[in-house]
């Protein structure tokens, strides 16, 4: 009978360590809000494509912006969901220039309009528009 309760109590110890560990979500905040990213490659199935010239992105509450080296902003409102991972992009544009002959910034704006999803921590950062194709960002 010792064995028994001794063998039920871990068990529901470990059940109890189990559920409180499942939480998948991430701090939004500490991925989005609390980072500079500079976008370091794209990846397209098996192709990399690195990245020449300084491309930064931050995110606001509600919004991002996109600097190019031309001074061009590729801008936006975007949400995300830390449990399912989604990420999206609405109302992306360009202020302030243009980025017509910038094939890296009109290659960033198709990527950031068709992103699906997101992945990564406060030190790497990938928004994705499938799991094969994305844009890898990392920070300063």
């Amino acid at each position: 009978m010792k064995t028994f309760r001794i063998i039920s109590s871990a068990l529901l110890l470990l059940t109890l360590l189990a559920a409180t560990s499942c939480d998948k979500s991430d701090d939004l905040d500490e991925i989005f809000l609390k980072q500079k990213w500079t976008l370091s490659f794209f990846r397209e199935g098996k192709n990399i494509t690195p990245v020449k010239g300084s491309y930064t992105m931050t995110f606001q509450e509600s919004t991002f912006s996109v600097a190019t080296p031309a001074k061009a902003i590729i801008e936006g409102f975007w949400n995300a969901d830390s449990k399912e991972h989604t990420f999206r992009c609405t109302n992306v544009r360009v202020t302030g220039g243009s980025i017509a002959g910038d094939t890296t910034a009109t290659k960033m704006k198709n990527f950031i309009e068709k992103a699906t999803s997101y992945g990564g921590d406060a030190n790497a950062l990938q928004i994705k528009i499938q799991d094969n194709a994305f844009m890898q960002f990392h920070t300063k």
